[in-house]
């Protein structure tokens, strides 16, 4: 996956691997101040980000995300 960020006439390109997003899951669901998680539904939201990786191997390229202001600051995420 990339990310994309527009800002102040700049631009920067960052590949993330995608088995990062697993390990951000599970450390975000964990040390997640605001609620609660418990294991089941830990399992559950991992189990739907593996369907996730699989469904979107063939679509390698793809604009998942593309957010942009008014000042032409922006994120994008492609796959």
């Amino acid at each position: 996956m990339r990310v994309i960020i527009k800002a102040e006439g700049r631009k920067f390109w960052i590949p993330v691997p995608m088995c990062l997003g697993r390990l951000g899951i599970k450390y975000g669901l964990k040390y997640s101040t605001k609620t609660q998680v418990s294991k089941e539904q830990m399992d559950e939201v991992l189990e739907y980000y593996k369907v996730f990786r699989k469904a979107i191997k063939p679509y390698k390229g793809l604009k998942i995300v593309e957010v942009e202001d008014s000042e032409g600051k922006g994120v994008t995420l492609i796959v």
